[in-house]
């Protein structure tokens, strides 16, 4: 039966260094933690040299602005003036969205994009208004109804809007409802006016007369179509129809055509009223609506 000491065990394990296992890989951890936080810092401090050597005022200036888009070619100094003008220094430290800003403080920009492009150059693009319609004497209106202003003179024909600023969508978007239906009776609209107090004015003209604002000046002056305040549609259907029917072969000799009425209308000729189906034209001016 074998003895639970054993001596010779013992005298074996005397004078020998035993490591302890967890002793080892504490070490190892100690030892790859020091490699990587070394190597972090390394790579941190080369990271901070490089972005304080790139972002020094003086290095990698702002040289060139290109303008693109389908603004007029006139108006590009007017841009790079503006956008340089908060685009000095250091092209990686421009405020782009202060720069767009700047390229869209005129009105008839509508967006502006910048971007840079290394080393040197910024790209705006510039995307400018719509012109639907003129607005009173000196501007225009956009697809969405904006009055704004034009760099150079807008020479195709337009319509002529105008009345209360605030209700410049309102005209533009009845100037869209009822050029298609007059153009069916061969009528195409001219201006549009709307008062302060809610009276509409419409001025319109046989088709056919297209061309430059020089040409629109040589034709006959358009027929003045007074709707007034209240049910606008209505008369302006009315007025259609009538054209359709009694004016269209005398539309020369008409000068103004007042809707005001509850039974019919008041017709103002240039010069002798003529005789349309063999008598003479007679309409109600009684009952007068606004």
């Amino acid at each position: 039966m074998k003895s639970a000491y054993s001596p010779y065990r013992h005298s074996r394990l005397e004078g020998r260094s035993v490591r302890n296992p967890n002793s080892v890989t504490s070490t190892r951890f100690s030892r790859k933690g020091t490699y990587l936080f070394a190597t972090v810092l390394s790579v941190a401090m080369v990271f901070a040299f490089c972005v304080d050597f790139v972002l020094q005022g003086q290095r990698f200036p702002t040289k060139y602005i290109d303008v693109v888009g389908d603004h007029a070619k006139s108006t590009t100094d007017q841009i790079v003036k503006a956008v340089a003008e908060v685009s000095t220094g250091n092209i990686l430290l421009v405020d782009i969205a202060k720069a767009a800003e700047a390229a869209q403080s005129f009105s008839w920009v509508e967006k502006a994009t910048i971007r840079r492009k290394w080393p040197d150059t910024l790209e705006v693009q510039i995307n400018t208004r719509k012109v639907q319609a003129r607005w009173g004497e000196d501007e225009y209106l956009d697809q969405f109804g904006t009055p704004f202003t034009m760099p150079i003179e807008v020479t195709q024909k337009l319509p002529m809007l105008s009345g209360p600023r605030s209700a410049a969508p309102e005209i533009l978007e009845a100037y869209d409802s009822w050029k298609e239906p007059a153009k069916k009776v061969g009528l195409e609209i001219k201006s549009i006016k709307l008062s302060g107090r809610g009276s509409w004015e419409v001025h319109v003209s046989p088709l056919g007369s297209t061309g430059t604002l020089e040409q629109v000046a040589s034709e006959p002056a358009p027929i003045k179509v007074i709707m007034g305040s209240t049910e606008v549609k209505d008369r302006s259907n009315r007025f259609l129809k009538l054209y359709a029917d009694i004016f269209r072969p005398v539309s020369e000799m008409v000068a103004t055509v007042d809707l005001r009425y509850r039974d019919g209308v008041s017709v103002t000729w240039k010069g002798t009223p003529p005789q349309i189906h063999g008598t003479q034209t007679i309409l109600n001016t009684e009952n007068i609506k606004s």
